[in-house]
């Protein structure tokens, strides 16, 4: 008489979680293919999300039907990063900047190979190894922050920077996929 409450059972066991570990938000590492050097000085990356844009389909009623488009728009892969003494690791992106779209000449310009970069965001698990490997795809930066010098600041702070990126797509593979 209950076999159908002996199986609600199973299958809740079945359901839970294999790792109950919660995902270490300061346990990450990045890597931008182009500018190696940024690993060593990321501070912040926000892992973008995504949307399906809904199509409306016309309906006899006042309510329209709505149906999953086929396109995925994706937000910006964003990070803050410390800036060198040097601002080698700013210069780097400004400098790929400019040549995406040249200011004065040509001659500045980049192929069509060196105008995009992989990415890689590395999720580290909570003993700090690696997890998952996010690679971002054909990314392109779309704008540099500025610097902001002050005489009046009371406590040293180093100075940091944010980078806006386009890309393509992304995936996810676990470690263990390697």
């Amino acid at each position: 008489m209950y076999e159908h409450l002996k199986n609600l059972d199973i299958n809740a066991i079945r359901r839970q979680p294999k790792n109950q570990n919660y995902l270490q938000l300061n346990e990450f590492r990045f890597v931008l293919h182009r500018t190696p050097k940024m690993v060593y000085f990321c501070q912040q990356v926000y892992f973008p999300g995504l949307t399906v844009t809904p199509l409306v389909q016309p309906a006899p009623f006042s309510t329209p039907i709505m149906r999953p488009s086929n396109k995925i728009q994706y937000e910006n892969l964003d990070l803050t990063f410390l800036v060198n003494e040097d601002m080698e690791n700013w210069k780097e992106v400004r400098y790929w900047m400019q040549g995406l779209t040249p200011e004065k000449d040509f001659e500045r310009s980049l192929s069509e190979k060196e105008r995009y970069s992989d990415a890689t965001l590395i999720l580290m698990t909570n003993a700090s190894n690696p997890f998952f490997y996010i690679t971002f795809t054909n990314c392109f930066p779309v704008s540099l922050s500025g610097i902001q010098f002050s005489s009046s600041v009371e406590d040293i702070q180093p100075a940091k920077a944010s980078i806006r990126f386009e890309f393509s797509g992304y995936s996810i593979r676990h470690v263990k996929e390697f």
